[in-house]
């Protein structure tokens, strides 16, 4: 709580040059920030860094405090040797998001630990066999208090008309909800998204996407290319995507409909192994904005890439469109989707408005407070980065 320590000093630093008693204020700007936290989506940043990097497939590695709603989702049959490795995404204390096919596993050959099943039938893991990580930038990194354990899984048992295929094949929304036993602890690490009622987005625009995937081995001097060789590191990973056209989905041999899927991709960028159940996310109004699950690459990133999985501005990636089931996770979850852009409330605005403005007078430098609060980019200076990089428009 480093940032929220610095900014009760700062109080303390302005009360005791007026000759004031500050303990009220403390008390106040205490609730505010607290209050605030628990605000759905709220930006750490109003964008996540879109520097050039060819560290990972098409992204860069990121830090949890800028995007604190992702999780890891990691199933293990130990006797049978299995282990899957999935993204997942916060939307309340209770409850995640992932795709449905996250919590399945497939039989393999050698299998010897099933009577039932064949080879390459697909099995539903388990809820205790499911741990689900929060508030970790790598896997290297996670400790018992960063698990979690599943009490329930819910999948959305939905399906519609695709329009890419003749004899319209009929296809099902991959999500999973994921109900955890304990509540999570809010923090800055580990906070829930915002899911809109509605969203329609524009061909070309800017989202992003984060998650627990496999990346390129550390390679800075050049751009991915063919063959190259993807690990899974456990690091998070978030890249910045541009919206296809529908019909550029409709093309491929992925069944897709606009009204339930989305896609989005870029040059040189893509999902690979492990990101599947990641957040596809939209930053409106300083909040993050959950409208996409990744469900289905349409040239799958595994063990090397391949020039179709570089060409993702020819073959987008798929994701669900998670605003058309909001009654369905307000029936399971008690989560409310929420108008696309709705503002922060005003007490927090206005926090972030004196925070701005103090560091301001304090550094002498221009800052555009105005582009906090809306969709726009903030530029900060290379002296002021280490004082805005965790809740930039928010916390200070």
């Amino acid at each position: 709580m480093k940032v929220k320590f610095v900014s009760l000093l700062l109080i303390l630093f302005l009360c005791s040059l007026s000759g004031v008693v500050c303990e009220k204020n403390i008390k106040d700007d205490e609730a505010i920030f607290s209050s605030c936290l628990k605000q759905c989506g709220v930006a750490p940043e109003l964008f996540p860094k879109s520097t050039v990097s060819f560290r990972a497939y098409g992204g860069t590695p990121t830090n949890i405090n800028l995007t604190p709603f992702v999780a890891l989702l990691v199933g293990t049959v130990s006797e049978c040797q299995i282990n899957t490795k999935c993204t997942a995404v916060i939307i309340s204390k209770n409850f995640l998001l992932s795709a449905a096919h996250c919590i399945q596993y497939a039989i393999k050959p050698d299998n010897n630990c099933f009577i039932g099943p064949e080879e390459g039938e697909l099995v539903d893991f388990r809820p205790n066999e499911i741990t689900i990580f929060t508030g970790i930038s790598n896997l290297d990194n996670a400790s018992t208090g960063h698990a979690s354990q599943v009490k329930k899984i819910s999948r959305l048992s939905r399906y519609y008309k695709t329009k890419n295929n003749s004899n319209n094949t009929r296809s099902f929304s991959d999500l999973a909800l994921i109900e955890l036993y304990n509540e999570l602890n809010i923090s800055l690490n580990t906070r829930p998204i915002c899911i809109p009622n509605n969203f329609n987005e524009t061909f070309g625009n800017p989202v992003y996407f984060s998650g627990f995937g496999k990346s390129r081995s550390l390679l800075n001097d050049r751009p991915p290319a063919v063959g190259d060789k993807l690990h899974f590191s456990g690091q998070l990973h978030t890249v910045q995507l541009s919206f296809s056209s529908p019909e550029l989905c409709h093309t491929l041999g992925t069944p897709s409909n606009e009204n339930y899927d989305i896609c989005a991709g870029r040059k040189d960028a893509g999902i690979s192994k492990g990101d599947s159940g990641g957040p596809l996310v939209h930053y409106e109004n300083s909040r993050a904005f959950l409208v996409g699950i990744s469900s289905t690459a349409s040239a799958p990133a595994d063990k090397n890439l391949t020039q179709q999985a570089l060409n993702k501005d020819e073959y987008p990636d798929s994701f669900v469109r998670v605003s058309r089931h909001c009654q369905w996770l307000k029936d399971v979850s008690k989560v409310e989707c929420i108008p696309f852009g709705l503002q922060l409330p005003e007490e927090c605005r206005e926090r972030a408005l004196r925070i701005l403005k103090s560091n301001k007078n304090k550094h002498g430098h221009k800052i555009d407070v105005g582009a906090s609060l809306t969709n726009e980019k903030t530029q900060v200076k290379e002296e002021d980065k280490s004082i805005f990089q965790r809740f930039l428009n928010l916390f200070g």
